[in-house]
């Protein structure tokens, strides 16, 4: 990507107003943020609390399919508006490979301004077939987490 640095930073950026803004967004085969809204049960003088809104991250089926070692097949185009001349469809490629990469060797992935994608594993297990009743292995696998930072936690809740 030409010029990799600022088009990424700009990137960044757009996805940290969106959520500051408490909109969810979508990225393709990477994945998308929804903002939720996890309840304080606290008393205090002006009643119970609002609660906060915090970032979730939903995996995408390109990078959930590399993170356990199948091929990922091509995403549809994405638009992003107010960014419509940056190579966003590159960014996303590039992203997913890089996270990707990381991910599979049990490396957390920093992204500067927004948080922390780590990665976990489910652990397999026997379960049920809702129509027939037979129990049928679930078989493990590999999840992305997603960590918020306290700026962005705080510019999220002012």
């Amino acid at each position: 990507i030409p010029d990799g640095d600022e088009v990424f930073r700009r990137f960044t950026a757009y996805v940290r107003d969106a959520l500051v803004e408490g909109e969810g967004l979508s990225l393709g085969g990477l994945g998308r943020f929804t903002i939720s809204r996890r309840r304080a049960f606290r008393l205090g003088p002006e009643g119970p609390g609002r609660g906060t809104r915090v970032a979730v991250f939903r995996n995408g089926p390109q990078l959930k399919a590399r993170v356990n070692g199948r091929p990922a097949q091509r995403a549809h185009p994405v638009l992003v508006p107010g960014l419509e001349d940056l190579p966003v469809d590159d960014i996303l490629a590039v992203m997913v490979d890089t996270l990707a990469d990381h991910l599979s060797r049990g490396l957390p992935v920093r992204w500067t301004g927004l948080g922390e994608l780590s990665r976990s594993e489910r652990r397999g297990f026997m379960g049920a077939d809702p129509t027939t009743g037979a129990t049928v292995a679930v078989p493990s696998i590999a999840m992305v987490i997603f960590r918020s930072y306290p700026e962005l936690k705080e510019a999220m809740n002012p």
